[in-house]
């Protein structure tokens, strides 16, 4: 440990090779990216943010699978992990003509050179005309929402298909797993 209060915070933003190998695993664990967990990869990168992403707006447009009993501890907590995401794409895969799910497919992509960027599904988005820019502000918004009423338009990025208005499963609680 340096004496340098700063040193063991700024010195991995400057130099990414002075970081320590992660040891553990902060966050709620329904969202979290495979490789957080110590042993799998270096657990960081803008990537991780990208799959708590997928998982969070899956959870918002579907009815996400119930997720497996809670591991009891954290030697449990990576194969509780892995049966979550398999729950998961395995109920994507079920889902039939939604122009969200190829976009979401790679998002919770567990194999990280194949999740998409923030910038591969934008461009997918604008590809499958799910996401249109509104001319007057540049807003980015859901284009059937964006071609509606004014007073639809409050409501971006809902549509009679999403679930609205109802309670978020206790998975997507922040202590639901901490």
């Amino acid at each position: 440990m340096r004496d340098d209060p700063y040193g063991s915070f700024a010195a991995p933003l400057i130099n990414p090779q002075l970081a320590p190998p992660l040891r553990s695993v902060c966050g709620t664990l329904a969202y979290t990216a495979p490789e957080v967990f110590p042993g799998r990869s270096s657990g960081d990168g803008p990537l991780v943010d990208i799959f708590s992403l997928g998982v969070m707006v899956y959870g918002w447009l579907y009815d996400p699978p119930n997720p497996p009993k809670a591991p009891r501890g954290e030697n449990e907590e990576l194969a509780w992990h892995d049966k979550w995401v398999e729950l998961l794409l395995g109920k994507l895969h079920d889902e039939k003509g939604d122009r969200a799910i190829q976009i979401l497919l790679r998002m919770i992509e567990t194999k990280v050179t194949s999740r998409w960027s923030a910038a591969e599904c934008l461009a997918q988005g604008f590809r499958s005309h799910l996401f249109k820019r509104r001319l007057a502000d540049g807003l980015i918004g859901c284009a059937s929402d964006l071609d509606a009423p004014i007073e639809v338009r409050e409501n971006l990025g809902t549509k009679p298909r999403l679930r609205r208005h109802r309670q978020a499963p206790s998975w997507m609680s922040a202590t639901a797993m901490r």
